[in-house]
């Protein structure tokens, strides 16, 4: 064969023998062999690497996960390029053609033709979109850098005339996610924590200011700037974009030490993806600098990380010796991020069996459990011993942010095992915080649920969902819950569904006949086997926030 023809998702059900689609490839391997990747990676990233920056070094698990979507995802970069090399591509291959492949893939061919002297053909008409797509996140984000060095400057100003609002606010500084203020809101309320910083621009904390609570006072980091921060984080920023070349040389020696290859063009792909996404993170360096100084803390904590905070907290620990700690958000992931020198207090135990297993167990984890937990009380315990099987069942779909197509696709999913379950089903959505209720405009026959998610968990018999924390809260609120992933290499699964101990689909007919067939019994007998597994793995037998508050003391 003197050409290889690549596809990206193609719609045909058979290839030629020269015909090779390299989202099939990708798929071949297992989430256990991607995640085994994964965490030599990581591992060799958080402990080795001297040139990555502050934000690349401690929000690098974004950077090098295959979650879908991420066009950073190098693990999914390494995996095509070692199907490539398994794939029956002989010596008399002269051209590989590329049909239409996503520049976050074409760069991957590139880098096999070249390390095998094969010439490469580009047929892309999404070329021209995608460079659109970029230009477009490239002013986005100067926007974003240009309003950020503004108000640093305005609060320098006034921090020059002594009208800055800096003061002391305790002993540990809180810095939660505001989207996500739920997770360390038991533990600030423990310690007597009122003041929490915001690592979001002054303006857009006023804009949000209602959806925060109002019993305690937020406040930007920003307003701990000085009149050096602007300048300060322009440095930083030219001074990572020099310094480029070089993370981009650390990474491929990892990958070559860990994987016996180079993939220069790949691994520039994803810096420079990662760099024009989060670089306008690196702009709080400094203020976070000026926060310590100022505030004296002996911790700093942080609630599900995310690139504002991470960066503050790394800036923290590293450079002003202060301890730094975690309350994640979400239960234990299958791509977790590994903070080094912070305390994280996981969500389960499961969550320490998982990260030891696969060999991340390199920082102070404490399995704890997650705090708001010990405010959700369950319905039924027990269900009762006997129940009504000809009753109505109630099911609430817990929606996430995914691609539209695999949110329609389970909704109708849903719906047709209902309707052909011979008792009557009642059919409830809760959208997901990150979703937008408007795409749900068309699903005018089922009720829409914005908010009210504890209610809406005991109202409901069973609760379904791909991989959302909405399935733990499910179990705890009385529910049964159902974990649907038949959207192979489109959705990650979490560590919780692999145990066994937790309903969970990867075939699409084995879920529509479980809906079929479900009625009260089932659903009774369900919900007490996974009571009693996330109970005992949860950590719900202690006072949560007080377990945290000894080891902040």
């Amino acid at each position: 064969m003197s050409k290889i023809h690549l596809f990206e998702n193609s719609s045909r059900s058979q290839l030629e023998d020269n015909e090779l689609d390299i989202v099939k490839l990708i798929n071949s391997r297992s989430q256990k062999n991607k995640t085994k990747i994964f965490s030599e990676i990581h591992s060799k990233l958080a402990v080795e690497s001297e040139n990555f920056p502050i934000f690349l070094k401690s929000t690098w698990t974004k950077f090098t996960n295959p979650t879908p979507g991420n066009q950073s995802e190098l693990i999914k970069k390494i995996v095509l390029y070692e199907e490539l090399q398994n794939a029956d591509i002989s010596e008399s291959t002269e051209t590989i053609v590329c049909h239409n492949l996503s520049s976050k893939y074409e760069c991957v061919v590139h880098d096999f033709c070249i390390a095998n002297n094969i010439n490469i053909s580009i047929t892309n008409s999404s070329k021209v979109t995608y460079m659109l797509r970029q230009a477009k996140k490239i002013f986005v984000t100067f926007i974003q850098l240009s309003a950020i060095l503004l108000e640093q400057l305005l609060f320098g100003f006034i921090g020059m005339f002594k009208l800055s609002t800096n003061r002391k606010i305790g002993d540990q500084i809180f810095i939660p996610n505001p989207n996500r203020y739920e997770s360390i809101k038991p533990v600030a309320e423990e310690l007597g924590i009122k003041t929490l910083v915001v690592p979001w621009p002054y303006l857009l904390l006023q804009w949000k200011r209602n959806k925060l609570p109002s019993n305690n006072a937020f406040i930007s980091i920003n307003q701990f700037s000085s009149i050096i921060s602007a300048p300060y984080s322009l440095k930083i920023i030219l001074a990572t974009i020099i310094n480029r070349k070089k993370i981009c040389d650390d990474l491929s020696e990892i990958i070559e030490l860990q994987r016996g290859y180079r993939l220069p063009r790949s691994v520039a792909f994803s810096v420079n993806h990662i760099l024009v996404s989060n670089v306008f993170c690196l702009c709080y360096c400094h203020p976070a600098k000026e926060m310590v100084n100022t505030l004296e803390p002996k911790s700093l904590v942080i609630g599900s990380p995310g690139i504002f905070s991470l960066p503050i907290l790394t800036m923290a620990n590293q450079q002003q010796g202060v301890e730094t700690f975690h309350i994640p958000h979400s239960i234990t992931r299958p791509f977790e991020p590994i903070l080094p020198d912070t305390t994280q207090f996981l969500s389960s135990v499961l969550g320490l069996q998982y990260i030891q297993k696969i060999g991340l167990d390199i920082g102070d984890n404490i399995p704890v459990g997650r705090p708001y937990f010990k405010e959700i009380t369950t319905r039924d315990v027990n269900r009762g011993e006997k129940c009504d099987k000809q009753k109505d069942i109630n099911v609430l779909i817990g929606t996430q942010p995914f691609l539209d197509d695999i949110k329609q696709d389970l909704i109708d999913m849903v719906l047709v095992g209902a309707n052909r379950n011979p008792h009557e089903t009642n059919i409830r959505i809760k959208i997901h915080p990150s979703e937008s209720v408007e795409w749900y405009d068309d699903c005018t026959h089922i009720p829409i649920y914005e908010d009210k998610l504890e209610e809406n968990l005991k109202w409901a018999d069973l609760t379904i969902t791909i991989n959302s924390n909405i399935g733990v809260e499910a179990v705890l609120n009385g529910s049964a819950v159902f974990y649907v992933n038949v959207w192979e290499g489109k959705v990650n699964d979490f560590p919780l569904v692999l145990t066994g101990k937790i309903s969970h689909f990867t075939n699409r007919d084995n879920f529509l006949e479980a809906i079929c067939k479900m009625d009260q019994g089932e659903l009774r007998d369900t919900f007490n086997q996974q009571y009693r597994y996330i109970t005992s793995q949860f950590a719900l037998d202690s006072n949560i926030s007080s377990d945290i508050k000894k080891e902040l003391k």
